[in-house]
């Protein structure tokens, strides 16, 4: 008995994916934090849109990120993945949302945002420097202070 087997191929076709990713919005708040008696968190937000393959959660062990320095060289990296740090929307368009914390041992003065880097499924990657950054409209600086309030400490009366 001779049996027929037909087998079906289905193909479809891998995306083209040849763009990068792109920042339609950035902010973070607040822009001044105090680290004079305890350490601060800073939170940062992004809107991050791609054309077809989606923000990814990390290409070459690196996810899209920003990264801030001070004055003296002292950075602060702030990572933004779609697993753990997508709070609305989708890999093509969504929102992020991550925390870095500022100790008292942290560089007071400002904080100038180096770069940003994206970088999708498919592996394209963006750089966004400073000057493009701020040419959008994007905030670039934040301060951070080391400052007790002395109003509220305690008045020894003799």
């Amino acid at each position: 008995m001779n049996r027929l087997i037909i087998i079906a191929l289905l193909i479809i076709p891998l995306l083209a994916d040849t763009e990068p990713p792109n920042v339609t919005g950035f902010s973070f708040e607040p822009t001044v934090v105090n680290t004079a008696l305890t350490s601060q968190d800073i939170t940062f937000t992004i809107h991050l849109t791609d054309n077809e393959s989606g923000i990814s959660n990390a290409w070459a062990a690196t996810p899209s990120q920003v990264r801030f320095e001070s004055e003296s060289g002292q950075l602060i990296d702030v990572v933004f993945r779609p697993a753990s740090e997508l709070i609305s929307g989708t890999i093509l368009d969504g929102v992020y949302v991550n925390t870095g914390t500022l100790s008292p041992f942290n560089e007071t003065g400002p904080w100038t945002l180096k770069y940003i880097f994206l970088v999708d499924v498919a592996g394209n990657q963006r750089w966004m420097y400073f000057d493009e950054i701020k040419s959008l409209g994007l905030p670039v600086t934040f301060m951070v202070v080391n400052q007790v309030n002395t109003a509220y400490l305690p008045v020894v009366i003799r």
